[in-house]
């Protein structure tokens, strides 16, 4: 009977720790899973700065693009008026002797126009740098943006390894917690037989 007695003990207290290991690892789970969903949202935040930086990129683009085609159209324009206007024009002038004579000088609208269409290839020059710089940020931001996706699906992963991983733990802790009482009512039930017996 001191035997069974013992027996009833170590069964008690190897299911107690059995109880209290599986209640440490939910905890464990429960603050992991707290950790890896806190890392998962901020990794989500940076990928939606991303996805901010790609979009404002696409609209400059858009615009500076835009703002080209116009450029352009304005560029032969004055390409078409430049055609028409000749580079120099005659001007009759009088002389110290009281007579008249021609004198070509150079146009000034034709100066005017060379000035106008040089600024405007000059702007669309400015304008095609700025959409290279917009171009080449929008490709390192679709770069990093991936780098993080593919980080946040390793973790993912991950998580879902280590839900696995407690699931099947919990389930042979539950498992073992139950043929531990079982046993302990067994023995219990022996030990109730035994006593009858004897008295």
């Amino acid at each position: 009977m001191a035997k069974a007695n013992v027996n009833i003990e170590d069964v008690v207290v190897f299911r107690k720790s059995v109880e209290m290991e599986t209640y440490n690892l939910n905890r464990i789970n429960k603050h992991l899973s707290n950790e890896i969903g806190e890392i998962i949202y901020s990794l989500e935040a940076e990928i939606k700065k991303f996805d901010t930086v790609i979009e404002n990129c696409s609209k400059g683009i858009t615009i500076a693009s835009d703002k080209i085609h116009e450029e352009k159209v304005m560029l032969e324009e004055y390409y078409a008026r430049l055609a028409t206007v000749p580079k120099t024009i005659t001007v009759i002038v009088r002389d110290n002797s009281g007579g008249y004579r021609e004198i070509e000088s150079p146009n000034p609208e034709y100066i005017a126009l060379v000035e106008m269409i040089s600024e405007i290839e000059r702007k669309i020059s400015r304008i095609e740098n700025i959409i290279e710089e917009f171009q080449k940020l929008k490709c390192e931001a679709y770069d990093k943006r991936q780098i993080i996706i593919d980080v946040k699906i390793k973790i993912e992963e991950i998580e879902e390894e280590l839900k696995g991983y407690f699931l099947r733990i919990n389930m042979y802790s539950e498992e073992a917690i139950k043929r531990l009482t079982e046993i302990e009512e067994v023995l219990h039930e022996y030990i109730a037989t035994q006593i009858r017996r004897n008295f």
